[in-house]
């Protein structure tokens, strides 16, 4: 109403120092670019940009589509123009080695549920979340030996030539995706496929099973997909003992392949499916012996991560006797 405007403006009007925080719903329209410079022009009326307790600031959305590119936030940089941004502030911006909330939050899930002595990891893909994971997952436990497949020969290669020199472990390709599985202690998946790359019949007790496809509903309903995106088949859902998602409320809202269908079919409840965060807490149970198969299905990004970095950065900030308090 105009009476609840005209408060707000007085609210301003009055204030020592503002700060203005956006979010998608001032940027996920036709009209994003446009509102950011009213919100802007606001600041700058009082003089709230430029000077201590002020400013303006984004904050992500959860939309890994809409936030990322509207918000701009550069979580994920390479979605940012890169070179404006090194021409501009004069340093280089990184272009590939950041982290992102997909490998970290899989790190926790991970960390609990694997076997503490893997040393072999299999590795499904190439891409951008392959590099990440196998950085992550080479942190977090004693890996010695990576196996590694996609589709393509020519990015198998690659991407053994580019990993080599970012972990310790040795990192070789191979020809087909169940030699991935044999005999490794640790299975990612980090793919971008629509149909499953891991099969059950191909586990082997002891072994563990992270994926990070996360398909939804909206997908199949718009067309881009006929069925619903699978990172592995039923039978990885039948022989786990284990089964933890990170949002098993986000799977059932959008029906994900991976734990939806199984679940349809029969073969798990929801009521066996634990989520992270009570794993984290102790809720729930995680791998009870060296036998167990294990699954995390990280499909949906939590921001633990984030949470993690923002008190690293606090600390170091503190540390040095930088930043400003407010």
């Amino acid at each position: 109403s105009r009476a609840e405007m005209e408060e707000a403006g007085d609210i301003y009007a009055k204030a020592g120092n503002v700060m203005g925080i956006y979010g998608m719903g001032l940027t996920q329209h036709v009209h994003g670019s446009q509102s950011i410079g009213m919100l802007v022009n606001l600041l700058l009326l009082r003089g709230n940009i430029g000077r201590k307790g002020a400013g303006c600031s984004p904050i992500r959305g959860h939309s890994n589509v809409q936030g990322q590119r509207t918000v701009g936030i550069a979580e994920k940089a390479h979605l940012v123009p890169l070179d404006k941004l090194k021409d501009l502030f004069d340093f280089d911006p990184p272009k590939d080695w950041y982290g992102t909330e997909t490998a970290i939050t899989s790190a926790v899930g991970t960390d609990i549920l694997a076997r503490k002595d893997a040393k072999v990891l299999g590795l499904f893909g190439t891409g951008r979340q392959a590099r990440r994971h196998l950085v992550a997952m080479c942190r977090i436990r004693p890996i010695e030996s990576v196996r590694v497949f996609s589709r393509n020969a020519m990015n198998r290669a690659a991407f053994v030539e580019l990993m080599r020199g970012h972990v310790g472990a040795r990192v070789e390709a191979v020809d087909t995706a169940e030699a991935v599985v044999r005999d490794a202690d640790l299975i990612c998946c980090a793919t971008g496929t629509n149909f499953p790359v891991l099969m059950g019949e191909w586990l082997s007790p002891g072994q563990h099973v992270t994926s990070i496809v996360a398909s939804n509903k909206g997908v199949v309903e718009e067309g881009s997909v006929t069925r619903p995106r699978r990172e592995f088949d039923d039978e990885v859902i039948a022989r786990a003992d284990r089964v933890i998602a990170t949002s098993k409320d986000q799977a059932i809202q959008d029906e994900q392949g991976d734990l939806f269908e199984p679940v349809a079919n029969g073969i798990i409840s929801w009521d066996e499916i634990s989520d992270l965060g009570e794993l984290v807490a102790g809720k729930v149970t995680g791998r009870q012996n060296d036998d167990e198969i294990t699954v995390f299905k990280q499909n949906s990004d939590q921001g633990v991560g984030f949470m993690a970095l923002a008190a690293l950065t606090y600390d170091k900030a503190i540390a040095a006797g930088i930043g400003i308090q407010i």
